[in-house]
């Protein structure tokens, strides 16, 4: 399902391991030795996943630099590396993820939410690893535009967890305090909205919604978007990503358990 190289001392590496770290040097960042046998071990599982060609988007949080965190393991719309604005290097370590400061520091996708999968639906999924509620956004990835129903958007609060993927009206939303862990909300039909959290589902909406216009912005990450304006979060980034918006409830529940084995438990990010 996936080419195996032979490098040097005989370590076996996979192509998407060995494709990263080329890009990653490509653009100015590093790898460690630790980081490069993290990632190797997650992508030799992830291959053989149910779930591996519904991901569309995928930045692991790993190496040395922001030349390594804005790098995508996976890439299937051909983005190419996210774009930073104003991250330096010392607000990335791939032991604790990419350091928001809610001011100034944004990260830039050139995936609109049209692109995600068929029927305007689509997936985001999100790894906190330093929440907090104090800079000038509560959207950790996204772009909105409220009043056309073009909100597409984790959006986490001391009071609220939500997933808006069209009109914030029918977003799936719970009142509860969000936490440090992963979130990952997916729209799956025109009628079904779904929220995750660390794997396990915590609500839905199956409100009618068309979810217009999802052509009109690129995604950010470390923020968001909102109503053409940058706004910006305060948490850190362990590892986000992008789907088509079709894991079943078990692949959602199997990919937490991955990413958790590997790109954050092994990493030491949590």
């Amino acid at each position: 399902m996936y080419n195996i190289e032979i490098i040097r001392r005989g370590r076996r590496i996979t192509a998407l391991t060995s494709a990263w770290q080329k890009a990653v040097l490509a653009n100015g960042g590093s790898t460690t030795t630790t980081g490069i046998t993290i990632l190797n071990q997650f992508t030799q599982q992830l291959v053989n996943k149910s779930y591996y060609g519904k991901i569309i988007y995928l930045l692991p949080m790993m190496g040395v630099g922001i030349g390594a965190a804005t790098v995508p393991l996976i890439d299937t719309k051909h983005a190419g590396n996210a774009s930073n604005t104003n991250f330096v290097n010392s607000d990335f370590s791939e032991n604790t993820g990419l350091q928001g400061d809610g001011s100034s520091k944004i990260l830039t996708v050139a995936l609109m939410p049209s692109q995600f999968g068929a029927g305007n639906n689509g997936g985001l999924g999100w790894w906190e690893n330093n929440i907090n509620f104090g800079g000038s956004e509560t959207e950790v990835m996204g772009f909105s535009f409220e009043g056309d129903a073009q909100r597409f958007v984790i959006d986490l609060r001391s009071g609220r967890k939500f997933f808006c993927w069209g009109d914030p009206a029918n977003a799936a939303n719970v009142n509860s305090a969000a936490t440090n862990g992963h979130y990952y909300g997916q729209r799956t039909a025109a009628t079904n909205r779904e929220l995750y959290q660390n794997g396990s589902q915590i609500t839905t909406n199956s409100t009618n919604d068309a979810a217009t216009g999802s052509s009109d912005a690129n995604m950010q990450l470390v923020g968001a978007n909102d109503d053409g304006t940058l706004a910006f979060w305060a948490g850190r980034c362990a590892v986000t990503y992008f789907t088509d918006g079709t894991l079943s409830t078990g692949e959602a529940t199997d990919l937490d358990s991955l990413l958790r084995t590997y790109l954050v438990s092994a990493s030491g990010k949590i």
